[in-house]
């Protein structure tokens, strides 16, 4: 017989592998996705490991005052929430992501395992968005939560140079950048193994497969973040001579790639063409919108998961940038609130990754917005809360 703390733990493995797969059961759908409600398969193993854990070990949770202090104020602007069903959602994804923050502090002798589970899941994903881009699209599958996408597809984001048009690889999420940002996780993840002094037989082909598909997604904020972040890493651990190593072949595989793909990434870099023209008018617009839509409630704003809500046009999509969604859902009580939880996550030594989410966060909005963003989100900080 297993015990509860085994099968917790269990448990929370199988999510932490199937964290990237999008299976789900939509219970609520609405258009936009954002204000639909769904529960997720790794979700299911999720609860399952965190009721099993704190059946018995409630007491060891162990979280900052300011998570708490957030969380209550996040669960009060639900009152005056236009949609409390996205209102709810959105709460639930930051319940979660916490009290993963808790598990793993708790837990700290699965973090391995659980690292080796994600960077396992990554590998899987990561040949299926290389097969995918150089296969120019792929089928639906429902029970991996997989839409078709194709480069003849005028809805999906592709990648454009010299009148061709290539599918930017999703893997198995919704956007390309969802990608970007778990890989960018995953390179971090080898990174800390490389330190610990692990064996280079895995970890230096993972890294070239994890940063040839991080490149495929043309992903220009996981791109930065990485860049940033390894620069970052390299001077801190100067000294270490297997941090330097990887350093060395993570910017020259990056710069083979890019001499390679050269068209595609100048189209990238430069904002050449439509269709990235089109995609920066876009983002400039959604940060207006985003302003403005604070200036309605600026000091305790329209409510947690409702930025959509009060855009003026159908439809509308979220700014993209976290800090000012927070800004507009949550207003300037909120905002500094959130700030408050960064602060904490600063001066406990989560330099790298919160770099990392940083600068994604300044150019995306999938760390707030979606389930999948928030669990990368607090995963790759329960990781390197102790790393």
């Amino acid at each position: 017989m297993f015990s509860n703390h085994k099968l917790s733990k269990i448990s929370f493995l199988v999510f932490i592998f199937l964290l990237p797969f999008q299976t789900r059961l939509i219970l609520f759908p609405m258009k936009p996705e954002f204000l639909g409600f769904s529960i997720y398969l790794s979700e299911i193993f999720l609860w399952s490991a965190l009721a099993l854990w704190l059946i018995n070990d409630y007491r060891k949770i162990k979280l900052p005052f300011c998570f708490f202090v957030f969380l209550f104020f996040c669960l009060f602007t639900i009152l005056w929430s236009p949609n409390k069903i996205a209102a709810f959602r959105l709460w639930l994804y930051f319940l979660e992501g916490m009290l993963i923050f808790g598990y793993l502090k708790s837990n700290k002798d699965i973090w391995a395992y659980a690292a080796k589970a994600l960077l396992f899941s990554l590998f899987i994903v990561s040949c299926f968005a290389i097969w995918q881009f150089f296969n120019l699209g792929s089928p639906a599958f429902k029970w991996l939560g997989l839409s078709a996408r194709g480069a003849w597809n005028l809805g999906d984001i592709v990648i454009g140079s010299e009148g061709t048009r290539w599918l930017r690889a999703y893997g198995t999420f919704p956007h390309p950048n969802i990608l970007g940002g778990y890989l960018a996780i995953g390179i971090l993840l080898l990174i800390s193994f490389v330190k610990k002094g692990a064996s280079k037989i895995f970890i230096y082909p993972l890294g070239a497969i994890f940063i040839f598909s991080l490149f495929l997604t043309f992903s220009r904020s996981a791109w930065l973040g990485l860049v940033a972040v390894l620069i970052y890493y390299s001077f801190k651990n100067f000294d270490n001579k297997d941090i330097r190593k990887f350093f060395i072949f993570s910017i020259l595989s990056i710069a083979s790639l890019s001499f390679i793909f050269w068209p595609f990434v100048t189209s990238r870099v430069k904002s050449e063409g439509y269709l990235e023209s089109k995609s920066n008018i876009e983002r400039v617009a959604s940060w207006r919108e985003g302003l403005e839509l604070w200036t309605q409630n600026p000091l305790f704003g329209i409510g947690i998961g409702n930025y959509t809500i009060g855009l003026p046009k159908p439809y509308g999509q979220p700014s993209h940038n976290i800090f000012l969604m927070v800004l507009a859902e949550l207003g300037a009580v909120g905002f500094l609130l959130y700030l408050a939880l960064w602060r904490k996550l600063w001066k406990s030594g989560l330099h790298s990754v919160l770099i990392l989410f940083f600068i994604i966060g300044l150019f995306d909005h999938y760390l707030w917005t979606l389930y999948s963003g928030q669990m990368i989100f607090w995963v790759g900080l329960a990781f390197f809360q102790e790393n």
